[in-house]
């Protein structure tokens, strides 16, 4: 018995059937993708929210400083013990490894060797530590509190002092200072929208940034994690590129009131 093949046409409509489809279910599948990092950087969120509320607690209610240079320890180092990740932030020299998939990195970072992301989510350093904030952290450097965006190692703010802890950002996904298209390293501290204004951008600090369709993952004081469009509680970027803060007062989601 002689089997009839398929003609050229009936061949022509399987394949755009199939490439129909494809072009259907692809952006589903990326999507779906994109969904599951977001779970995941919200999930890390959370686990930086509940080891800061364990350090306050066992810290009279002060938050971590950002960096202890005696020890040359980051805040990474400093959190560590309360945070499920125990391979990871351990360099003796201060730091954190890298390349770093633990819960200081963003899932969807495209985080390489060459790239100089290092940390991608950061740290409200500003105003949850002894910062001076009188000049809009513009470096000052007669004093070492108040060396403004440069003031690392200053010791934690009590929780006391913050009004409005569930409105008041704690840790957020970050990125470069210049913008995602920039070349600035990334680092634990997180510029405030006015200190990026006031300062311009700089290597070894971050901004928030959005890697879901503009939306970020943000822990707050309080401990609560949600996601939000950065423009929401942060800055955009003009047409031309300019740093613009999205609210007024433009530190209204990073201060203590």
């Amino acid at each position: 018995m002689k089997h009839k093949a398929f003609t050229l046409i009936e061949l022509l409509v399987v394949i755009a059937i199939i490439a129909i489809l494809a072009a259907i279910l692809f952006p589903v599948f990326a999507q779906a993708k994109l969904a599951a990092k977001k779970a995941m950087g919200i999930s890390n969120h959370k686990q930086l929210a509940t080891a800061s509320v364990l350090y306050n607690g066992d810290y009279d209610d002060r938050f971590v400083m950002l960096e202890n240079s005696a020890a040359r320890f980051t805040i990474a180092n400093m959190l560590q013990p309360y945070i499920k990740n125990p391979t990871k932030n351990v360099n003796a020299l201060g730091g954190n490894l890298f390349p770093d998939d633990g819960v200081w990195v963003s899932p969807a970072a495209n985080v390489t060797p060459a790239s100089n992301l290092y940390f991608t989510v950061s740290y409200n350093y500003l105003y949850l530590t002894n910062v001076d904030s009188s000049t809009g952290f513009v470096p000052v450097w007669t004093d070492p509190s108040r060396w403004g965006i440069w003031a690392w190692t200053q010791g934690g703010r009590s929780a006391t002092e913050v009004n409005d802890p569930a409105n008041t950002v704690i840790f957020s996904e970050s990125g470069r200072s210049d913008g995602p298209s920039g070349a600035n390293a990334t680092w634990s501290g997180l510029l405030t929208p006015n200190a990026r204004l006031l300062n311009g951008p700089n290597a070894w600090l971050s901004i928030p940034q959005g890697r879901y369709a503009r939306s970020c993952p943000v822990a707050w004081v309080d401990g609560h994690v949600t996601a939000k469009d950065v423009s929401s509680f942060s800055h955009t970027f003009s047409p031309t590129g300019a740093f613009v803060p999205s609210q007024t007062p433009p530190d209204r989601f990073f201060d203590l009131e």
